[in-house]
């Protein structure tokens, strides 16, 4: 029973990957000057450099190894300079990189296994993407559940969930 005057939030539907919704450009240094018009926003580019908070859940292990890279760009170009800034989030993760167990694999899926950072590798990314020193990555694991396998439960049938933040200092 949301309306606009009692939820005014702007969602905005479309392709992270699509130049035309959000233009890939180096990560903030400074604060845009202006302010802009919320309720006019088509695509996400106006909004480079100006957001103290995002949170991308659910999100990240949807994508291969090479577009989670691309996306940790796309993401860190949109956060403000600001101190205390910060993107977070969670996904699937592995205690070691690399792809989805085939234990794991849905069979309602194409068979294709996701891609998976582990901690270490999920905060080497952040640290690539913002440069050493200039935010504070942590992630952690932990085992949420296991598939329903014949046999002994084994960490290749375990799921896992990673949860993490990114905070500039």
């Amino acid at each position: 029973k949301s309306t606009p005057e009692s939820f005014p939030a702007k969602f905005i539907p479309g392709d992270v990957f699509d130049k035309s919704f959000l233009e890939s450009m180096p990560v903030a240094t400074e604060s845009p000057a202006g302010s802009i018009n919320l309720t006019s926003l088509t695509t996400l580019t106006p909004l480079q450099g100006r957001l103290s908070a995002i949170h991308a859940s659910a999100f990240f292990h949807l994508f291969n190894e090479n577009q989670q890279t691309e996306l940790a760009y796309l993401l860190a170009s949109l956060l403000s300079p600001e101190p205390g800034s910060v993107i977070f989030g969670g996904h699937i993760g592995r205690p070691k990189k690399g792809l989805m167990p085939e234990a794991l694999v849905r069979s309602n899926t194409s068979g294709e296994r996701q891609f998976c950072h582990c901690p270490e590798s999920f905060v080497a990314l952040w640290e690539e993407v913002f440069g050493n020193g200039k935010v504070e990555a942590t992630a952690n694991i932990t085992a949420v559940g296991s598939k329903d396998v014949q046999g002994p439960t084994d960490e290749a049938s375990t799921q896992y969930w990673l949860s993490w933040s990114v905070k500039h200092l």
